[in-house]
């Protein structure tokens, strides 16, 4: 049986133990995350609109969206996903919690409103293919120099 000393100096499983010590930094680097913000407002007579930004919509994961309509009359249905989940008559100011991109229909009055989506992103998750490569490796290198470390005979 060869010393830990031995093993641990010998070349290939040294450059493999690198390589798991950089895919564990690229994991980590990877789990960072932010929270990005896209508000928009504006004020609406009768009619159909669909809220938000489309590219925005679709970049990101894990949202939080708030729909904060105000007005002294009016008559709104808040349409999520293409159905329309609740009529609201609007006299003062209404918060509606959201799941999906709204759209909304003013049946009748002037509407203010703002629309509100926070998302969480993850700038580095592209790492994370290269971290799996440099694990791979990694283990790869171990085992084999580990193989042949203890197939030499001293």
């Amino acid at each position: 049986m060869k010393s830990a000393k031995k093993i641990l100096l010998y070349t290939p499983v040294t450059i493999g133990l690198v390589f798991l010590f950089v895919a564990l930094i690229m994991s980590l680097i990877g789990l960072h995350s932010s929270v990005v913000e896209y508000t928009c407002s504006d004020s609406l007579g009768p009619g159909k609109y669909t809220l938000g930004n489309l590219s925005f919509e679709n970049s990101y994961l894990y949202y939080n969206r708030t729909l904060i309509l105000s007005s002294n009359n009016a008559s709104v249905v808040v349409i999520e996903n293409d159905v329309p989940t609740q009529e609201i008559n609007v006299t003062s100011t209404v918060t509606v919690n959201l799941q999906g991109r709204p759209s909304i229909e003013v049946v009748y009055g002037e509407l203010n409103y703002t629309y509100k989506a926070k998302a969480i992103n993850y700038p580095y998750s592209n790492l994370a293919i290269p971290g799996f490569i440099f694990m791979i490796a990694g283990t790869s290198l171990i085992i084999a120099g580990y193989a042949s470390l203890n197939s030499r005979r001293d």
